[in-house]
């Protein structure tokens, strides 16, 4: 029971991911309520020893062997050979282990979800966790969009001095007057956050059962995701939208749809919200590739891929975990931001990662198909940004991740079985049987 209930707490914990205490070597590993959580549940599964559920033993494995990788790349490559590859640099140390961190922190979530016996019984209670963390969370980007409610007032235990509170000082100030929420000071991060809970949240209701539930939090989910500012993010979740969509197929469900759109444009020429901002920055999802659009992307990635040429060695070997700031800047492109850190022989390590993850869950489709979908969009919306990567402005995104995901494998393996196991009706009795 103990377990579960840190599961649940976890899920429930990422509602509020800010700091909320300022102790620690910097503002990027202040403790926060999904960091204590998920190391709470670890540590439970180290005392109770319970062996990992069988089927995501072998992606354990895979994920040991790319977190052995991550630390040999620090010690021979960030450390050992920085004054080789990137001489003109002063390395901070802080990256590399902070990106350390987050991996191991990561990974031992994802064993100790795996260790959690979940009763089918226990299925709908972790889906009701997963809702209030979904709302709250989509809740609060509208409230904190355009300050509404100030995000410094939902994080007074920061300190307003820039100096000491990094990159959190944004959220202090929320300049460009995002819908952060209480998430983190980068909306790439709420509009993950949002996009897994609600994949997750699908996986562990019934199949077929609340339809117009299903269309109503969605739709609030891709409204919320919208007003992060997060292109790639809204980009994500609208090809999620759609694909859900596409696969329910229920009137139910699209009279949700419309129901919330026409509730929702009511609500913001009430209110006189000025969104025209916003709607101008995410129609350039729809358009074609531009440097507009980009919003300088296309000359970061010029500079990346000149940095990378400048040295043909770091198109091999990368010039170390966790270094990409030493470097100029992160590479605004999962893909090529590894190949930055961690070379092409990375960049393999992860893909062959990531593609098992994919081909677990397509093995299991249509039971897994939510997360599927989900796991899909995330990669696809890497495109402009390094989601699934333990950067600090995607804060406990990747840990989430592979917690989700080993629930996803659970209640689909359960959902195969109780649909393969006969029923106590269609049993012959001994009577009849003799």
């Amino acid at each position: 029971m103990l377990p579960f209930t840190f599961l649940c707490l976890c899920i429930l914990a990422q509602a509020y991911s800010l700091p909320v205490l300022t102790v620690g070597p910097s503002w990027a590993v202040w403790p926060t309520p999904p960091v204590i959580t998920a190391c709470g549940m670890i540590g439970i599964a180290v005392l109770a020893s319970p062996g990992a559920w069988p089927p995501l033993r072998k992606m354990i494995g895979g994920y040991v062997l790319l977190f052995a990788l991550c630390l040999l790349s620090v010690a021979l490559v960030t450390v050992a050979a920085h004054d080789l590859l990137i001489p003109d640099a002063t390395l901070d140390f802080g990256f590399p282990l902070y990106h350390v961190w987050i991996m191991g922190l990561a990974g031992g979530s994802l064993w100790a979800a795996s260790t959690i016996h979940i009763r089918p019984d226990r299925f709908p209670l972790l889906a009701n966790v997963t809702l209030a963390a979904l709302l709250w969370i989509c809740v609060s980007i509208v409230l904190t969009y355009k300050n509404f409610i100030p995000t410094r007032e939902l994080a007074p235990q920061l300190p307003m001095d820039p100096g000491v509170s990094g990159a959190f000082s944004r959220y202090l100030l929320n300049m460009e007057g995002a819908g952060l929420g209480t998430v983190g000071y980068n909306h790439a991060y709420p509009a993950a956050v949002v996009l897994i809970l609600s994949a997750l949240w699908l996986q562990l209701l019934p199949r077929g059962r609340r339809p117009l539930l299903r269309a109503l939090v969605l739709s609030l989910g891709l409204v919320a995701v919208f007003l992060t500012g997060s292109r790639a993010g809204f980009a994500g979740f609208l090809l999620f939208f759609a694909a859900v969509a596409a696969a329910e197929r229920s009137i139910r469900t699209l009279f949700g749809i419309v129901a919330l759109g026409l509730l929702l444009a009511l609500a913001v020429a009430a209110l006189e919200v000025p969104i025209e901002e916003t709607m101008q920055r995410q129609a350039a999802v729809f358009e074609a590739p531009s440097a507009e659009a980009l919003a300088g992307r296309d000359v970061i990635w010029q500079h990346r891929l000149q940095f990378l040429n400048d040295d043909k060695v770091r198109w091999l070997i990368g010039t170390g975990f966790g270094s990409a700031m030493a470097t100029g800047s992160d590479a605004h492109m999962l893909y090529l931001h590894i190949v930055v850190e961690m070379g092409v022989l990375g960049l393999l390590a992860f893909i062959v990662f990531y593609a098992s993850i994919l081909h677990a869950l397509w093995r299991r489709l249509p039971y897994s198909r939510y997360f599927f979908l989900a796991t899909a969009c995330l990669l696809v919306s890497s495109l402009t940004q390094e989601t699934l990567y333990p950067v600090p402005a995607l804060g406990f995104t990747l840990p989430l991740y592979l917690i989700a995901l080993a629930v996803t494998i659970r209640s689909s393996d359960e959902a195969r079985l109780r649909a393969v196991r006969p029923s106590p009706r269609a049993r012959p009795t001994s009577a009849a049987s003799g």
